[in-house]
């Protein structure tokens, strides 16, 4: 009796974290397309099939993740664009060189750019959504060279001021 009473009360929990969680990444994308109208969402395109690692504990929080259900809650409202991740972290955005990292930052042997690890990732991906090389002088126009700093994307009448460390997206009119 006590056993059947324990699995009812952990569905009953499970189903309303699995609701709880749902109704945020709704809320999250409704809010997404409405502030961001116009726009192309650009998103590695990530197998997470090939990501379990054997590590019990991290094989669950991956399974919990839900990316994959933002993308997809996401593409019924508003264009998205998937990419290939490989070497976006190590890929110099200045003259596309291999980065050398040491504890988060990288730094091109070539042209002597550093930056922040994910910030240089999150960059990359952006670029090759936009399906265009961008090098040296276009590249210095865009970025900031602060670690841990702030893109700057321009848009014909506007910039979009984009934080990577998840603080701020704001419309900025020109």
């Amino acid at each position: 009796k006590a056993e059947k009473r324990i699995n009812r009360l952990l569905k009953k929990y499970y189903a309303r974290r699995k609701n709880r969680i749902e109704d945020f990444l709704n809320k999250l994308v409704v809010q997404l397309s409405r502030e961001f109208l116009n726009t192309v969402f650009v998103f590695e395109d990530l197998n997470k099939l090939k990501m379990f690692n054997g590590s019990k504990k991290f094989n669950r929080k991956l399974s919990r993740s839900t990316w994959s259900k933002i993308i997809q809650n996401l593409s019924y409202r508003v264009k998205i664009k998937l990419v290939n991740p490989a070497y976006t972290s190590s890929t110099c955005p200045r003259c596309g060189s291999k980065l050398k990292s040491r504890k988060g930052l990288v730094e091109c042997n070539n042209c002597g750019f550093i930056g922040d690890r994910q910030f240089v990732g999150a960059f990359n991906i952006f670029v090759r959504g936009l399906g265009v090389a961008l090098r040296g002088a276009e590249v210095d126009d865009m970025l900031s060279y602060e670690p841990r700093g702030e893109l700057k994307l321009m848009k014909p009448k506007s910039v979009v001021r984009v934080d990577l460390n998840g603080r701020a997206f704001a419309h900025v009119p020109t």
